[in-house]
C-alpha cells in the first residue's frame, strides 16, 4: 500500500496526538484515538477548524523512517481547508464519533454499543466537549465530515451523531459539499474537493 505523507504546508514537528502514542489495544483488538491536531506553516494559529469524523485511522504514527504518516482522508480535509482564501485557518483538529482506529466494517459494527465502546466513548464525549468549549464561534470552524453510516447500524449511528450535536450546542456547525444519502448526513472528508463551496449543516440532516 502507498504510504500518503503530510503536504509541504503542514508543521509536522507540532502535530498532537491524543493520547500522544498509541496505547495497547483493548480487549477487542482496537487502538484508540481521542483528536489529532495538525497545525500549518505561516498561517495564523488563533484560528482553528474542528472536523468531526466517523471514527479515526492511524495518521500522526511514524513509518519504520521516522516521517509521520497522513492518509487520503486526512491529506483532503487539511488540502480543502488549507485552500480556503477566507478562513486563514491555522490549525485543524480532528475528533471522531467513535474512537477505534480503522478496523473492518463487520467488527466496528459489532463492537458499538458493548460496554467497552461506552466507556471509550464517555472519554471521547469528555475530550470533544473540552476542544468545543474552546472553540470561538466568531473565528473558529466547526465541520461535520462523518459521512453516511454503513458499515454500521443506521439507528445507532443516528443516536451517536444526535450524542454529539447536543455537545455542540448552539455553535454554528458547517459541511463541505452535497449531503448524503437522503440528505441525511454530511459529505465525508475523503470526497472533499477544494472547488465544493463550505455550507451550513442543514435541518435536513439527523438531529
Amino acid at each position: 500500500m502507498k504510504k500518503i505523507y503530510f503536504s509541504h504546508y503542514v508543521d509536522e514537528k507540532n502535530i498532537h496526538m491524543n493520547p500522544e502514542v498509541f496505547e495497547e489495544r483493548d480487549e477487542q483488538g482496537f487502538l484508540h484515538r481521542f483528536s489529532l491536531t495538525i497545525p500549518f506553516h505561516h498561517k495564523n494559529n488563533d484560528r482553528q477548524a474542528v472536523v468531526i469524523m466517523k471514527n479515526p485511522s492511524n495518521a500522526g504514527i511514524l513509518d519504520d523512517e521516522g516521517f509521520k504518516t497522513s492518509d487520503d482522508t486526512l491529506y483532503r480535509i487539511l488540502d480543502y481547508l488549507y485552500k480556503q482564501p477566507d478562513c486563514d485557518i491555522g490549525k485543524v483538529t480532528i475528533v471522531n464519533l467513535y474512537t477505534m482506529v480503522n478496523g473492518t466494517a463487520s467488527y466496528l459494527k459489532e463492537y458499538i454499543g458493548t460496554p467497552e465502546e461506552l466507556e471509550y466513548r464517555k472519554q471521547n464525549d469528555e475530550v470533544i466537549s473540552q476542544i468545543l468549549a474552546d472553540c470561538d464561534s466568531s473565528r473558529d470552524l466547526l465541520l461535520a465530515g462523518w459521512g453516511n453510516y454503513q458499515p454500521l447500524l443506521e439507528s445507532a449511528y443516528k443516536r451517536r451523531i444526535r450524542d454529539v450535536l447536543h455537545l455542540i450546542g448552539d455553535k454554528p456547525l458547517y459541511r463541505v459539499g452535497p449531503m448524503v444519502n437522503n440528505q441525511k448526513y454530511p459529505g465525508h472528508g475523503k470526497y472533499w474537493y477544494d472547488y465544493e463551496p463550505l455550507l451550513p449543516y442543514p435541518s435536513t440532516g439527523v438531529r
